[in-house]
């Protein structure tokens, strides 16, 4: 037996053991000293605390609740172990017990700068903003280098559009903890926005140097990849795959079993994945499968994961035959629910993009499943229902999914109930035009520039109008000036409006004559507001599947005209547009009726053809032997 003296001296010796391992990422020492560490010492408050931090590390969340609530019940006036437990319960989605939590680690210890940006990140993810702030910047009062608090003032700072403060910010966290993987990817997601693709590549790629399984990072290196104009279409797609291999193939089941009843003509149940069942562009696109889903043939179920919800996630709740909230739940416990509500046809409307569940896909839990426009990459998803524009015949063997393409298009669109009236843009005289772009800011590539300053260059007169939330802030709509300037395009010809009501937004396109598509990655909501609002929109046919989504619009609105096969093409037809505002403004006010007789804006119509796509797709798995 060890002597009680020797023991005593021993344990911290063994903890600070423990904690060098775990410091380092050495989890399976870490964990191999803390358990002999509590076989010789059961009670020992500290080892049950960092166990239970490491296991919550390794996303064993209920292991990890057990022992920290242990530790707690031996040590109640240590605020770490609160303010840890305040954490693990938030990510759970265990809002009000997480707030008691940090509120008793704050009361116990309220200048502690870890209890302190804890606390913050807490009050960050639910939304209060101002609270989180308050509490990071008291931390960093405390400890200005302190890593954790500098990321989660930088997340702040980014959500509430100050990108440059943002940008700073995790620069000085990466400056405190080199190795910090997650201020090099939420760097990158700033640089993005901002429209610097290149340096968001290179800090997504730092980010996987540092933490290969990064998931999230991953994911945002492949839609960053999307509006890279130093990439073609086969490296866009390499890297997709590459991210099956790394974190979705190994979950992959080789031959999953499934007891659905394979009659090729019963009432099929489809399963809606997306965490944008709320006031979100995307949501407007796939909308109409759920208000004109044929109830009789077809059950819906939503998995919802949307984290802060609106009116709008009301409403498609009140679409799906049912719904289920999984913004809380891990992957395996999502792909157990979707197996255990037997759905014939799961669809991801996600793709790689923010609130993804790929991981959940790649268990197989349906016995079809469907990406909706969006590449995934990944072996577990057999079809990419999509249209013959985006997906020519000659790239389609480059993907992994199934290309199918839907006969009407795939870019369907419902305007909103309350739409102002489409009213005479500002245009009078040839070539006195405005043009403008209410796209993402991060889709302002550098070729976008270049072209949009050539079309500038050709028409002196003109103007070019900009709009979105982030251009609200000064130092954005300097930011993009700048880069304008460096082209010979002086500040008096832009304009800039930041972020309105959706009624509103619609209204901004009275002041645009003409609307300019970027390159390489195109519009897609917002190619339909400005066609709706009777602007034209001129796009140039990219190189990759989310480069030609204005030009299927355009295609299925039957708007030929206004695609350019090349750049000089492109600057051609803006010109011809601008040479003639009587013809603008006939086309304004017409525009509207012509697009209601397409089939692509006949909601029954085009989900009629999805739901025919479906029976087909699911008919083949019935039968297959």
């Amino acid at each position: 037996m060890t002597p009680l003296l020797d023991m005593a001296a021993m344990l911290p010796a063994m903890l600070e053991t423990a904690l060098d391992h775990h410091r380092a990422g050495r989890l399976d020492q870490a964990e191999g000293v803390y358990r002999r560490l509590l076989a010789l010492d059961p009670g020992h408050a500290g080892a049950l605390h960092f166990l239970g931090v490491l296991r919550h590390q390794q996303g064993d969340a209920m292991a990890a609740e057990d022992l920290l609530r242990r530790a707690i019940a031996l040590a109640p006036d240590q605020p770490e172990g609160h303010s840890n437990l305040g954490t693990l319960l938030a990510e759970a989605g265990r809002a009000d017990e997480a707030l008691e939590c940090h509120r008793t680690a704050l009361a116990l210890a309220g200048e502690r700068p870890m209890v302190l940006s804890n606390a913050g990140a807490f009050f960050f993810s639910i939304g209060q903003f101002t609270e989180a702030e308050s509490l990071l910047r008291r931390a960093l009062a405390i400890e200005p280098a302190n890593p954790s608090a500098l990321l989660n003032l930088g997340n702040v700072e980014r959500e509430t559009g100050r990108l440059a403060l943002a940008e700073a910010t995790y620069r000085q966290a990466i400056a405190a903890s080199p190795g910090m993987a997650e201020a090099y990817n939420n760097l990158g997601s700033v640089l993005q926005k901002q429209g610097r693709v290149t340096e968001a590549v290179a800090s997504y790629r730092q980010a996987l140097a540092l933490k290969p399984d990064h998931v999230t990072c991953h994911s945002n290196l492949c839609t960053c990849l999307y509006f890279h104009d130093g990439i073609d279409v086969v490296d866009l797609l390499a890297e997709h795959r590459r991210w099956d291999q790394c974190h979705a193939a190994p979950l992959t089941p080789h031959s999953p079993a499934y007891d659905n009843d394979r009659d090729p003509g019963r009432p099929l149940r489809v399963g809606y994945v997306s965490a944008d069942f709320r006031r979100h562009s995307n949501s407007y696109l796939f909308e109409p499968l759920l208000s004109h889903a044929d109830r009789e043939r077809f059950e819906t179920v939503c998995y919802s994961g949307v984290r802060r919800g609106d009116d709008r996630t009301g409403y498609f709740q009140g679409l799906a035959t049912e719904w289920r909230d999984v913004a809380h739940v891990g992957d395996e416990a999502m792909a157990a629910m979707i197996r255990a509500d037997r759905i014939d046809i799961l669809v991801d409307l996600a793709g790689h993009f923010t609130g993804h569940r790929l991981l959940a896909l790649a268990r197989r839990p349906a016995p079809v499943q469907v990406s909706w426009i969006n590449i995934t990459g990944m072996r577990a998803v057999d079809y990419l229902f999509t249209d013959a524009v985006s997906w020519p015949e000659h790239q389609r063997s480059l993907a992994v999914e199934t290309i199918l393409p839907l006969p009407h298009g795939v870019f369907t669109y419902r305007p909103p109930d309350r739409c102002p009236e489409v009213v005479p843009g500002p245009a009078t005289m040839p070539g006195v035009v405005t043009f403008g772009c209410f796209n993402n800011p991060m889709k302002i590539s550098a070729t976008a520039l270049d072209l949009w300053a050539d079309v500038l260059r050709r028409l002196p007169t003109s103007r070019l109008l900009l709009k979105y939330f982030t251009l609200d802030r000064p130092e954005e709509c300097r930011h993009l000036a700048s880069l304008f300037a460096a082209r010979g395009i002086g500040g008096d010809r832009l304009s800039f409006l930041g972020a309105t009501s959706r009624e509103e937004h619609l209204a901004a396109y009275a002041g645009m004559d003409i609307a300019l598509d970027p390159v390489p990655g195109a519009g897609g909501t917002t190619t339909w507001e400005a066609l709706w609002m009777g602007v034209p929109v001129v796009t140039l046919l990219g190189d990759r599947p989310n480069g030609r989504a204005t030009a299927s619009i355009l295609t299925s609105a039957g708007l030929l005209e206004f695609i350019a096969a090349d750049r000089g093409a492109y600057v051609a037809i803006a010109e011809h547009l601008a040479a003639d505002p009587v013809r603008l403004r006939d086309m304004r006010m017409s525009q509207r009726r012509h697009l209601l007789t397409r089939p692509i804006l006949d909601p029954a119509t085009f989900v009629r053809s999805v739901e025919d796509a479906y029976r087909e797709i699911w008919t083949r798995w019935a039968v297959r032997s």
